[in-house]
């Protein structure tokens, strides 16, 4: 009984032991899947909240997971792009888990300067756009992508050319004649460029515009600033994402000039016209109308013997990310290559390797580490006429090139004029080549650690980031032989005799050093942030040292740093304030001048957080509503182009150079000694650009996200502006001062964004933005010259705007003459005949002088900037398009694009519609003679030069199909999607064959292209 006994209260005893253990042996199984679809998700990553303890779904979305107590726990689904869910369990053995979609998920903070925020408390003007909108565009960099898409951005590209097509940023115009370009990091580091960083890498670009944003970087951020945040992991199983894009290329709106046989009648008016022998015979003009003698009268269309009609680019790139509690990562691999436009050309092309790596690091609860390695290699080649730009090519295709100069003899040598060794065909194919590779390598480190344990909320976190870049240029080049044919009569025969007179050598290739550079940067920060709340309060603080060091470089290094403080605050989600401030400065100025403080206020209120609001009949149609505004002071570091005697005059400029030059003879035996001068007087009071910025902002969204409206009204005043003051010193003085802080420049503006969105039925949604930018500068003060006629002085009018005489049309007749103001007063004037240009008495004292030019029209920076976007689905087919526009900008046009015969014997359509007495009003262009800038004013150009930059570009479209995900997951993918894709597809602008983004007043940089593309997206 008693052995009964004890076997009874020892089986008692393992039982109640063995509870708890038996209990970590529960198993949880259950399946999830898509909330919209239905589709099981593959993938999610199912947790223990609290713990390591987890697995991922499998290909049918089903998981099964031992968990400690089904009472005690819960489970946490999560998977990227979705909606984390958590669940307790409950003795539930079996789940069925619906995750849903977060399209907003990465909307809900916004990249600011050194932190983020979170979007409903932003109450600076911030402009945004993540990665959708940019990796499928056929373009070869990124800033050819942002076109009409951002507000208070303006982008104009001014060439084509590969591998040198990067388009020019300006953020809320320009507020300076110095430099005006942005402020740019990436991933919170100052670089110089991010045009060849890879879509596929990036999460978001963010435009700062006001000066609550850019205020933290003082003496940098008067320009606007560009934050690009490259992509990073989640945790999650790997999602591994593959892309291929290739497009047919086709250059635009390229000047074609008339045949030849137009081109020597015209020569011949214009001979007659000054009373010349004609230079082409009746012979001749009909050969070349006829084409009887190809070779010896040619009629050659260089732009269609070295242009493509289409050229090739190409794109691939392969991406992976995920993670697990310990690390995140996101590694990225891509591939572009670009071909050139020339025929016969072995030579033109622009290739570039992209790789990234982000990797983010839980070491404990406290501390994160992260690591942010950006790599790419560029490489451009180009024939080896073309080491600078196209010049000598694009331009001679339709400018130095006649087309009265054939290609080919008969024999099938390369032809050329009777004088030298020149043929397009020879400089592209047998010149040589140029090559140039440019690496770039950029890391960063990042450490954050919470400090929990004294205030909750409190945080330090460091970077240190290592920037190393270098080029290497080389060449090879030689000669080529031309050979001018010509058909003699032989009199000793008494027949036609063909001769070769050859011009120039063919010659081995020999190789030449084009020169390197390299740049190495060393940055680092140390921060101390704050974030807590306190019931309806919510506070969050910001202290952060920084320093910029340029290590190596070309420029002999530079170095920079500062303090920045950040505080934030909200009272209920309804009432924000904001304090940000940059004490920070620059070895560009000397001791004592080097530092101060750009501080900034900014205020919000939430409306429609109010109760009040919440009650009234307004509540159903005004669903969100948001007034902004902000004040504040920043500055502008960049020299500028004030001296074209090199890098170092635009820096360090407080102080003096002196420099060997002359001497004398002294003493019996006439010895020499050197000299010492005394360079430009030094500016001991150099200091930085400093602008006060203010703006208010609206933010409005009626009907729940059916329609929003924001607006910006935005002013700037830019003082301190560094100026050559050599203009404004007397002679007397005798010597040059360097640039001086005088300048002053208002600018001004507003901004409009619109959205709407909709739904028809259950699969088809549509949406309509559009975005809309106006600025206008003033130059309030410069150093105009005394005397000087207030209308022709830079002050006044807005930064760039020329000083031209105003073109009225054509006199018609001489009494039209003689009833009109005398043109005698011109400079260089020595007759005015009917057809000649006539210009407006400005001044209205009867003569028209150096005295009737005035300043007219607008700069070459547009001051209107728009776009236009349709997008719709349908059941897995979705369409955009891209309507993008430019106004209120101008260019000059001189040279080949505007006077005839200004280089070689080429014309143009303006030009065989001169005036004739029989036109009556209805030419295109002013009669032929001689000279034709005789009675073009030496003192100034006119405004028959200028040309619109007004333009509107149907910019993108875009055609897709995403198949359903049940046929994609038979294939082990999450999702796959094809789409044809276009770019620049049509340009309406008054310019007939200029692209109005293309500002060289010769028209000889490559234009833009249109490009065709078929892209496919693959994620598995």
């Amino acid at each position: 009984m008693k052995r009964i006994t004890k076997s009874f209260w020892l089986t008692i005893w393992i039982s109640l032991i063995s509870i708890p253990l038996l209990a970590q042996n529960v198993t949880i199984k259950g399946v999830v899947s898509d909330k919209g679809s239905k589709e099981p998700m593959v993938g999610v990553s199912v947790l223990v909240n609290g713990t390591n303890n987890g697995v991922i779904t499998d290909s049918e979305g089903r998981f099964s997971l031992s968990v400690p107590s089904a009472e005690s726990v819960a489970l946490k689904f999560s998977f990227i792009g979705y909606k984390t869910v958590m669940l307790p369990l409950k003795n539930t053995a079996y789940l069925k888990v619906s995750l849903e979609e977060d399209a907003n998920v990465m909307n809900e903070v916004v990249v600011v300067g050194y932190g983020i925020q979170k979007k409903e408390s932003i109450v600076g003007a911030i402009s945004s756009i993540d990665n959708s909108s940019l990796v499928t565009v056929p373009v070869s960099n990124l800033t050819q992508s942002l076109a009409g898409k951002l507000a208070g951005v303006q982008i104009v590209q001014p060439s084509g050319e590969v591998g040198r097509d990067e388009a020019n940023i300006y953020v809320r115009g320009i507020g300076t004649y110095n430099n005006s370009s942005p402020l740019i990091l990436v991933d919170g580091i100052v670089r110089e460029s991010f045009a060849q960083i890879d879509p596929n890498e990036i999460q978001s670009i963010n435009i700062l515009k006001d000066a609550s944003a850019t205020a933290v970087f003082g003496v940098k951020g008067a320009n606007g600033v560009v934050i690009i945040t490259t992509r990073r992991g989640a945790e999650g199983k790997s999602k591994v994402s593959f892309s291929a894009q290739y497009a047919l290329t086709e250059p635009m709106r390229i000047p074609d000039p008339l045949p030849s046989y137009q081109a020597a009648a015209l020569k011949n008016i214009s001979q007659f016209a000054q009373g010349k022998i004609d230079d082409y015979t009746a012979l001749q003009l009909i050969n070349y109308r006829t084409g009887a003698s190809p070779y010896a009268f040619p009629d050659t269309h260089w732009i269609d013997e070295i242009m493509k009609k289409f050229s090739s680019l190409q794109q691939y790139n392969v991406n992976i990310s995920g993670g697990t509690p310990f690390v995140k990562y996101f590694v990225s691999g891509g591939y572009l290559d670009q071909d050139g436009f020339y025929k016969h050309d072995p030579y033109t092309n622009f290739s570039r390797y992209n790789f990234r790596s982000n990797l983010d690091f839980d070491f404990t609860k406290r501390l994160k580490v992260s690591f942010n390695l950006g790599t790419r290699i560029e490489k451009r080649q180009f024939p080896g006429e073309s080491r600078d730009n196209s010049w000598n090519i694009y331009r001679g295709a339709f400018a130095t090139g006649g087309r009265n100069n054939p290609v080919y003899n008969p024999d099938g040598s390369l032809a050329g004029p009777a004088s030298s060794a020149y043929n397009l065909l020879g400089v592209i194919g047998q010149q040589g080549i140029f090559k140039e590779t440019k690496s770039v390598v950029e890391m960063g480190l990042n450490v954050r650690y919470d400090l929990d344990f004294l205030l909750k909320g409190l945080a330090v976190r460091g970077q240190l980031a290592f920037d190393n870049t270098g080029s290497n240029s080389k060449y090879w080049s030689k000669s080529y032989a031309t050979y001018y044919y010509s058909v003699v009569r032989d009199a000793g025969t008494d027949s036609d005799k063909e001769v070769y007179t050859r011009q120039g050598e063919d010659t081995p290739l020999q190789y030449g050093w084009a020169g390197s550079w390299f740049d190495q940067k060393v940055y680092g920060e140390v921060a101390l942030e704050y974030n807590g709340m306190f019931g309806k309060h919510s506070v969050t603080g910001l202290l952060l040292g920084n320093r910029n060091l340029r290590l190596i470089s070309n420029y002999n290094g530079y170095a920079d740093q500062g303090i920045v403080g950040r505080a934030t605050y909200d009272y209920d989600k309804r009432y924000f304030a904001e304090l940000n401030a940059g004490y920070n400065g620059s070895e560009n100025f000397r001791k004592g001048k080097r530092y101060a403080l750009f501080p900034s206020f900014a205020f919000g209120w939430l409306a429609t957080n109010e109760k009040f609001f919440s009650k009234s009949p307004l509540s159903g149609v005004l669903t969100h509503l948001k007034l902004r505004g902000s004040i504040g002071w920043v500055g502008n570091d960049k020299a500028g182009d004030i001296s074209s005697s090199g890098y170092q005059s635009k820096r360090f400029i407080y102080l003096q150079q002196y420099y060997n030059g002359g001497g004398a003879t002294f003493g019996s035996g006439g010895s020499w000694f050197n000299g010492i001068y005394q360079g430009n007087i030094a500016n001991n009071d150099v200091t930085w650009e400093t602008g006060r910025k203010i703006n208010v902002g609206l933010e409005s969204s009626f009907f729940n996200g059916f329609l929003s409206l924001n607006v910006d009204v935005f002013s700037e005043k830019r003082k301190n502006i560094l100026t050559d003051i050599s203009s404004i010193l007397p002679e007397y003085v005798g010597k040059s001062f360097m640039p001086a802080n005088i300048g002053v420049v208002t600018n001004k503006g507003v901004e409009l964004e619109f959205t709407h969105r909709n739904k028809i039925g259950k699969d088809f949604n549509y949406t309509i933005k559009g975005n809309y930018s106006y600025t206008r500068n003033k130059v309030i003060k410069k150093a105009d010259p005394a005397g000087m006629l207030p209308y022709q002085r830079e002050e006044g009018y807005s930064i760039g705007t020329p000083l031209l005489y105003k073109f009225i049309g054509v006199f018609q007749s001489y009494d039209d003459i003689y009833s009109s103001p005398s043109q005698m007063g011109l400079p260089g004037n020595t007759e005015v005949k009917p057809g000649d240009s006539k210009y407006q008495d400005f001044n209205g004292d009867g003569v028209i002088d150096i005295n009737d030019a005035y300043r007219q029209g607008y700069s070459t920076i547009p001051e209107i900037q728009y776009g236009v976007t349709l997008s719709m689905d349908y059941k897995g087919i979705d369409f955009s398009v891209l309507f993008q526009g430019s106004a209120h900008s101008q260019f000059a046009k001189n040279w080949e694009i505007m006077w005839p015969f200004s280089n070689a014997d080429n014309v143009y359509s303006r030009h065989w519609h001169y005036w004739t007495p029989e036109t009556n009003g209805n030419e295109q262009f002013i009669r032929f003679y001689g000279n034709y800038l005789n009675n073009e004013p030496s003192g100034g150009t006119n405004s028959l030069t200028m040309g619109s930059g007004d333009y509107v570009r149907l910019k993108n479209m875009e055609l897709g199909y995403t198949f359903p995900k049940s046929w994609t997951s038979k294939l082990s993918m999450s999702s796959a999607r094809i789409y044809l894709s276009s770019n620049n597809l049509f340009l309406w602008a008054k310019e007939p064959s200029l692209d109005p983004d293309n500002r060289d007043n010769r028209g000889g940089r490559m234009p833009q292209t249109r490009a065709f593309n078929f892209g496919i997206n693959v994620n598995f």
